[in-house]
């Protein structure tokens, strides 16, 4: 058989675009730099689990995870109760419930107050020591102002004492220590202590500080509406107005030498609340502007919001369980006709926003 064989012409031309072909390719190559896929940092966060709600029970404080101190809507019922949140369980401790009761930091005495009287109940015992604030009717506990404890021995507490005005140190004893503010001519609104320094907020809305057993103070800041300060006593949230109609939240170091720049802004924004690791905040704002109205809970280290409900409850605290995990707010005054007491449980989980 005779051999075919292409034509040279043909050749030249095969292995002319072959060489092209391979010198493309390799030019291709060369332009190309392979870029190793992105690695996604995983922000943590907060998410909702579950909202339970309790008729009926006004809550006050957390005993445990799964314990609450509540007072009910009864008229006829007027003292404290303690409710399981597990079995669902209640009875009462034998302790005179009044309008607030703050629990001390290792849950064992509650200060109770109303708008006359105050008292220190021991949990332990059940048994109350009513507390002598005022001196023959010329000093006496401030009306809706709000103390707090500084350690788990010591309520401070503002008052009023004859024409001025300062606060008040209360053991658990029942023993009552007046304390002689730098300045006295302002009401004092709320107050709040961690170590040596005693931090208030006066009527004419400027923010305060002192150290123990000084005569001078600091002006932290001004226009100030609300504030908390973080439980390790290193940080401080304000809310303050920065406009007509406007409240901005701000975070800066508990002397206030860091920039106050807002956070979150709203019409309203109070019932700032720091979690026990203080890792977050809690807060209550009304804002139809930025549609951001409602409970929320902010990480105070990336600034996720979380919404928690859109009901905005500016009068109510908002109480973190010992781990953080939940809070409650409650609802309702018992003292006014027809009402109705309720409380709202927000379980937490931890999650991861990139998922």
């Amino acid at each position: 058989m005779q051999e075919r064989r292409l034509p040279r012409h043909f050749m030249i031309l095969f292995v002319t675009a072959l060489l092209f072909l391979l010198t493309g390719c390799r030019y291709k190559a060369d332009d190309i730099t392979i870029i190793d896929p992105p690695t996604t940092e995983q922000a943590a966060s907060l998410a909702l689990e579950r909202v339970d709600r309790l008729d009926g029970v006004y809550a006050l404080g957390w005993l445990s995870e799964t314990e609450l101190l509540y007072r009910t809507d009864s008229e006829t019922d007027d003292e404290l109760h303690i409710r399981n949140l597990q079995n669902g369980s209640s009875k009462p401790i034998g302790i005179k419930a009044k309008d607030t009761a703050q629990l001390s930091h290792d849950r064992t005495h509650v200060l109770l107050a109303d708008r006359i009287h105050a008292a220190v109940g021991d949990l332990t015992t059940g048994s109350t020591l009513p507390l002598q604030i005022g001196e023959a009717d010329l000093s006496g506990m401030m009306a809706d102002a709000k103390g707090s404890w500084a350690d788990n021995g010591t309520y401070v507490m503002p008052i009023v004492k004859r024409y001025e005005y300062g606060v008040v140190f209360i053991d658990r004893g029942g023993r009552v220590t007046p304390y002689t503010l730098p300045t006295t001519n302002q009401p004092v609104e709320k107050v709040a202590k961690h170590g040596d320094r005693l931090y208030y907020l006066d009527a004419n809305k400027q923010l305060k500080m002192t150290v123990w057993g000084s005569h001078e103070e600091k002006l932290l800041h001004s226009k100030v509406i609300d504030f908390s300060l973080s439980p390790d006593g290193t940080r401080l949230a304000f809310a303050w107005e920065t406009a007509v109609d406007e409240i901005s939240l701000s975070i800066t170091d508990s002397l206030g030498s860091k920039p106050d720049q807002p956070i979150i802004k709203g019409r309203l924004l109070q019932q700032l609340s720091w979690s026990p690791d203080g890792q977050r905040l809690a807060l209550s704002i009304f804002s139809l502007s930025q549609g951001m109205t409602g409970l929320y809970v902010m990480d105070a280290t990336t600034g996720f919001m979380l919404p928690l409900s859109t009901h905005a409850n500016l009068n109510s605290e908002i109480v973190w369980s010992p781990s953080g995990q939940r809070l409650f707010v409650s609802d309702g005054d018992r003292w006014t006709q027809d009402a109705q007491v309720s409380t709202m449980i927000y379980q937490l989980k931890p999650f991861n926003i990139t998922e």
